[in-house]
């Protein structure tokens, strides 16, 4: 038998569960077949992890290096040489990724790969200021931001994907700087609509377990859920302080029209397929939904926050901050995915945090207060890792 067909009938049987990886091993072996990557390591998927993440250090510690040597002998390198460098370093990179990705190396290209694309935000600025271009850095961010997104969806690569969305996020911060406005807001928006182009990637009825796969949907849902979540929790913290944001002007209504347009339709299709509200779509598009809700009413209220009673204000933006939090923890469930557990879980504790510095700090002494809050936090600290636990259980049955 061909050894690349021995190598594919193996492979099939280890999916099927008829055979373990380590009789895998020992089959491939008997016959003198080098086995495929995915069943060279005992650990499998724990030590994939591994070594992807080793891979990516290592080529942001290359990156790194590149970048230091260059910085450190910039002025001494005729012009047209660092203009050269800077686009030759990730065109190079990218390049020499495919290659070891053909030759069998994923982990090590991997690595490469999202190096290259983290130095692409090195070249659109620093050739800017070596050509002093009159350009707003918002256009040098949507360029890194385009070509990121684009690389992680070429590879598919999470991380880089990942790298593309925050870029994109550092964007929309930048211009709502430039426009004077507050990027709460419009962080929020952004959040709601990324989480909904994931949504729509998701299998139609079932719950589904993705953790290994390559698909960037989750990593959009993953970012955009980041992204909405803080501008919620940001209107929560602004009421606990009392320094509200502004509603973020044009640039708000702006990403929330669309937003809301993408909600909408995506709502629209699932309502057309007849799709339950159960499901991982739904649960999701109603997640959305009520995050709007929640931003949209955020708008309202810090326009007449003074007209509002303060400790009725803390109340009711933390009421509405928990209630999102709460349906994270669904959509968490019910899409299979840890990381929006655990940011929930994070944001949870925050949320205390701004919670007890609005309702206890100003009535009790200081040093009784930070005791108070400070029990409270690490009995919810407890109690959040072993829900987080449990549910996790859950989720592997």
């Amino acid at each position: 038998m061909d050894p690349e067909d021995l190598r594919g009938e193996i492979v099939d049987w280890v999916e099927e569960g008829l055979i373990s990886p380590d009789q895998a091993r020992r089959i491939l072996d008997r016959y003198g077949v080098d086995p495929p990557e995915p069943l060279q390591e005992p650990s499998g998927a724990d030590r994939s992890r591994t070594v992807t993440a080793i891979a990516l250090m290592g080529g942001l510690l290359v990156a790194a290096g590149i970048g230091l040597y260059v910085a450190t002998a910039w002025d001494d390198i005729p012009r047209l040489l660092r203009a050269a460098i800077l686009l030759v370093v990730p065109v190079a990179g990218f390049v020499g990724a495919l290659r070891l990705v053909a030759r069998t190396r994923p982990r090590v290209g991997h690595g490469i790969w999202f190096a290259s694309a983290a130095f692409v935000g090195v070249t659109v600025f620093l050739l800017s200021d070596l050509y002093t271009l009159e350009v707003e850095s918002a256009w040098l961010f949507l360029v890194w931001a385009g070509v990121a997104v684009a690389a992680g969806h070429a590879y598919p690569s999470r991380p880089t994907t990942a790298l593309g969305l925050l870029v994109s996020g550092a964007l929309v911060v930048d211009v709502a700087d430039s426009l004077g406005v507050d990027p709460v807001f419009p962080v929020g928006a952004l959040g709601v609509f990324l989480f909904v182009v994931g949504a729509s990637r998701l299998e139609p009825s079932v719950i589904v377990g993705n953790a290994e796969s390559s698909d960037v949907a989750a990593i959009y849902r993953l970012v955009g859920f980041g992204f909405a979540v803080l501008g919620v929790l940001a209107i929560a913290a602004s009421s606990s302080v009392g320094s509200f944001p502004d509603p973020g002007g044009t640039l708000a209504a702006l990403l929330l029209a669309v937003a809301a347009v993408a909600t909408v339709g995506f709502g629209g299709l699932l309502f057309e397929a007849d799709t339950s509200p159960s499901s991982p779509r739904g649960t999701a598009a109603f997640w959305a939904a009520g995050v709007l809700v929640v931003l949209g009413i955020g708008t309202v209220f810090v326009q007449y926050a003074d007209a509002v009673p303060e400790l009725a204000g803390v109340f009711a933006t933390h009421a509405l901050s928990l209630a999102v939090l709460v349906g994270g923890v669904v959509v968490g469930y019910r899409t299979d995915a840890r990381g929006i557990v655990n940011v929930v879980a994070l944001a949870f504790l925050l949320q205390l945090l701004f919670f007890l510095e609005a309702t206890i700090t100003g009535v009790l002494p200081q040093s009784l207060a930070l005791v108070i809050a400070g029990i409270v936090l690490l009995a919810a600290a407890f109690g959040l890792e072993r829900g987080r636990r449990r549910l996790f259980a859950r989720m592997e049955e």
